[in-house]
């Protein structure tokens, strides 16, 4: 079962209404999701840090900090994150 499917992306992008035959399918080629479905699937035996690792590692996702920083992190609570992405890989 894929993560995305088809007919959640087409309701959730509002175009399920759309009669378009493939619209949805093709959307999901132009998004990428086709291919962050296949990711997750490769990657389904894997749990937590070593999932999420293996997902960044695969739309290529750098992650950069100073380690001093992790200081201000509380290590209880919530906590806001401010991050610089693209929207493709």
């Amino acid at each position: 079962m894929p993560l995305i499917s088809k007919e959640k992306f087409s309701e959730a992008a509002g175009i399920s209404k759309i009669p378009i035959p493939g619209f949805s399918s093709y959307l999901m080629k132009v998004f990428k999701i086709n291919d962050l479905n296949t990711i997750v699937k490769e990657g389904s035996n894997l749990e937590g840090a070593d999932f999420a690792n293996y997902v960044l590692t695969k739309i290529g996702v750098k992650v950069q900090f100073d380690a001093s920083e992790l200081l201000n992190i509380p290590s209880e609570g919530a906590f806001i994150i401010i991050a610089n992405h693209h929207l493709f890989f």
